[in-house]
């Protein structure tokens, strides 16, 4: 049997986190008029201008969520119109530069609106967990379940249940790497150099499809398609490195274990840590919980990087919700560094 999985890996593959940009947990406000806005996909920006006491005037860049997310909460081009009064609440650039990620805004018509890095809901203890109108108890679907596995896994599942934001998020604390990983990850946090702000992938996914196909299960995400094999096969020694690696299952009773290698190098989480890529080996674990309306996802990072196995929890909800195709601008990464004097320096890598 083949399992396809429509979503990813480790942050291994996460998007790219903004806490390697901004620091986290400090905030700022500023008030000015804008001077233009880009509503562009992954991050939205817009820029400020802020005058001093003194007269002086200084050029904000405020970046935020994707511009679809925007439009869903009536910020659109015509509301961040060239010369509209705005107060802008957000945390500061790492790099002491006149930018913030945005976490709240104040439009001149009075409008507020407030943004938040992660999701408070369907935490263990948090709010009730919202299932879909369609689903019923997992021992109904067990009793018309035929197919050959213990638990039936196919379906649509959301990432909001136990989100963490991927970043410094790996355990055991502090990460025990060595000394190429601390190279590796200076390198990456000067130029910031994730795979997902470039386009290159999507990274782990809020949410995914699962498709028993027999032979393997896929795993779905918009575009993104993630196949794992449940026949016993092995990796190809020939098979190519890349983001997806090349990933084999197994059943340990009503638990999905999952094997991947064939990896490319690329970033753990959204602080920077590096994954070797051809020497990584990840093994993740999926359980069902609440009666089989959630999963429970533990994963295991092996790399030598690291003196230790590494280890990310997360949890899936049962979703009816479509997933849609990531929309991405790889422009906006070349752009931050064309307008910071860094392209010369990220080209000479």
């Amino acid at each position: 049997m083949t399992i396809v999985l429509a979503a990813w890996l480790p942050a291994v593959l996460a998007h790219h986190s903004t806490a390697v940009d901004f620091e986290k947990g400090t905030v700022i406000a500023i008030e000015g008029a804008v001077t233009n806005a880009e509503f562009v996909n992954p991050h939205m920006r817009f820029h400020v201008d802020v005058t001093g006491d003194d007269g002086t005037v200084e050029n904000w860049q405020i970046e935020t969520r994707p511009a679809r997310d925007l439009v869903k909460r009536g910020i659109t081009p015509e509301a961040l119109a060239t010369g509209t009064l705005v107060r802008v609440e957000g945390e500061p650039s790492r790099r002491g530069q006149n930018s913030m990620w945005l976490t709240g805004l104040t439009i001149g018509d009075g409008r507020r609106i407030a943004f938040v890095d992660g999701d408070g809901g369907q935490q263990a203890g948090g709010r009730p967990l919202v299932l879909p109108t369609n689903w019923s108890t997992f021992s109904e679907v067990a009793a018309s379940y035929s197919g050959d596995s213990p638990f039936d896994i196919s379906g649509g599942w959301s990432g909001r249940y136990r989100f963490t934001v991927t970043v410094d998020d790996l355990e055991p604390k502090p990460t025990p790497a060595t000394a190429e990983a601390l190279r590796l990850r200076a390198a990456n946090q000067a130029f910031g150099t994730d795979d997902a702000l470039r386009c290159v992938g999507v990274g782990a996914p809020a949410g995914m499809e699962i498709y028993d196909q027999g032979a393997f299960y896929l795993f779905g995400n918009g575009a993104a398609l993630r196949r794992i094999y449940m026949d016993g096969r092995q990796a190809p020694d020939d098979w190519p490195l890349s983001m997806m690696g090349y990933s084999t299952g197994r059943w340990e009773g009503e638990s999905l274990v999952i094997e991947t290698t064939h990896l490319k190098p690329m970033w753990l989480d959204g602080s920077g840590w590096p994954m070797s890529g051809a020497e990584t080996r990840t093994v993740e674990t999926y359980t069902p919980s609440n009666n089989g309306a959630t999963l429970e996802r533990t994963m295991t990072i092996h790399d030598p990087l690291y003196t230790e196995p590494l280890v990310r929890t997360r949890g899936y909800v049962r979703s009816d919700q479509p997933m849609r195709e990531s929309i991405c601008d790889p422009q906006g990464f070349y752009r931050d560094l064309l307008n910071e004097g860094l392209i010369e320096g990220y080209l000479a890598l």
